[in-house]
């Protein structure tokens, strides 16, 4: 037994009922990981508008476009103390902002890995990507890089693969309803 089998079997509550709504497997497996996509982008954006000081944010931005100016002006004067100077600077800012906006990520990690591994074991889907050869969804356009990389169907995506392009378009709209940058 699996130190996470208490969250499993939470999960299978929370969640498992969204893989079964219709008479049709490849139905529920899309919309199962829509919901689980969706859940997840909720959460991350509640985190990140709850915590994040989006006035900061912005300041911050404005600051490194400041900086970003300063340094295409010291660059067409060949002024090199002030490059390094101003990269610095930048570089400081940077690690500052990137440290401020990653600070919700210790919140909401942990429950991402949690379902993650959940989905990995979810007899259900795991029994329906091993009767379909790995693909959930079967997109109507493809990807002609695939071809080249020779990644499987150059039309057709995996739980993951769904589960990004889900996780992509719920973000963005919930962003949008929250007036969060995007």
């Amino acid at each position: 037994m699996s130190i996470f089998e208490p969250f499993y079997s939470l999960l299978d509550v929370l969640f498992g009922w969204m893989f079964s709504l219709t008479p049709n497997p490849k139905t529920n497996m899309v919309i199962g990981i829509f919901g689980v996509a969706a859940v997840i982008s909720l959460m991350i954006n509640f985190v990140n508008y709850a915590i994040l000081d989006r006035e900061e944010i912005k300041e911050k931005k404005k600051k490194l476009a400041e900086y970003q100016k300063k340094f295409e002006e010291a660059r067409k004067r060949n002024d090199t103390k002030k490059l390094q100077k101003l990269q610095r600077e930048m570089l400081s800012l940077q690690a500052e902002f990137t440290k401020h906006t990653m600070r919700p990520a210790l919140y909401y990690m942990l429950p991402i890995f949690i379902i993650f591994a959940w989905l990995k074991n979810f007899e259900p889907l795991q029994s329906y990507i091993a009767m379909n050869s790995g693909f959930i969804v079967e997109l109507p356009f493809s990807f002609p890089f695939w071809k080249i990389l020779r990644m499987g169907k150059p039309d057709a995506l995996g739980w993951f693969g769904w589960y990004i392009l889900c996780s992509i378009s719920t973000s963005t709209i919930i962003r949008k309803i929250l007036k969060m940058p995007i």
